[in-house]
């Protein structure tokens, strides 16, 4: 557990040596819960603890673990995405050192990579947002497109009422953005109820509109990623 806690603390820094320390037993309740018989660890992630195990009517398994509960979020959704095209099984019979695993474990880890930065950016654009424009920042989804748009144009409350609802709309719309109408009218209810500028605004709106158009970029590398690992997938399925 030493090396593990090492690892995690230089990812995550010393708040996480808690969670390390009360990992075995987490491992302990999770086997039982499942009934789970727990084998090997796998080589050491970035910011996980993987454990080789089996169901109890023998079918290989793979116990992972993380203090990063979103990363974890993140991969079950696009397990599940990958299972739903019945690639997934096709996978695990793939000998260790083939290229096609080699490949797939490049592009998850840069996957996992790009999924924790975007987590950390969200969480700092949301920070941001608070401090000048509380109001729009419980109001908007700041994962989803349309939001994260928006905040590359418009961060203040007075900036969103100058422009008015019919120009409002216009503009994400012109951007592609689905549902420009619902979102300009939450943005503008939002700046409706806050017309106090706040110490830091300009500073703090340009910030903003840096981390969303970062965050935008990292969702298109995830995509394209999603994209490249799909196809290994499929290469993987036709070669068979």
């Amino acid at each position: 557990m030493e090396s593990v806690t090492t690892r995690l603390v230089h990812r995550f820094g010393p708040q996480v040596a808690e969670w390390c320390a009360d990992t075995p037993d987490l491992i302990a309740r999770l086997a039982s819960r499942w009934g789970l018989s727990l084998g090997e660890s796998l080589p050491d992630g970035a910011s996980s603890v993987v454990l080789r195990c089996r169901w109890p009517d023998g079918t290989p398994a793979v116990l992972k673990i993380s203090p990063e509960r979103s990363l974890l979020a993140e991969q079950v959704e696009m397990l599940g995405w990958f299972a739903a095209s019945g690639r997934v099984p096709s996978v695990h019979p793939l000998r260790a050192g083939n290229e096609t695993v080699i490949d797939l474990k490049i592009l998850t880890g840069r996957r996992m990579d790009l999924v924790a930065d975007r987590t950390r950016t969200v969480n700092r654009l949301r920070a941001q947002l608070t401090g000048i424009f509380p109001g729009l920042e419980r109001a908007l989804d700041l994962t989803n497109t349309g939001p994260l748009v928006l905040m590359t144009g418009y961060q203040t409350s007075a900036a969103l009422r100058r422009i008015g609802r019919k120009r409002l709309e216009t503009w994400p719309r012109n951007r592609r953005v689905l549902r420009a109408g619902q979102l300009a009218e939450t943005a503008l209810e939002a700046a409706e109820r806050q017309h106090t500028s706040l110490p830091g605004e300009k500073m703090t709106a340009r910030t903003v509109h840096t981390l969303a158009t970062e965050v935008i970029a990292l969702n298109q590398q995830v995509a394209e990623l999603d994209k490249l690992i799909e196809a290994r997938f499929a290469s993987t399925t036709t070669s068979k």
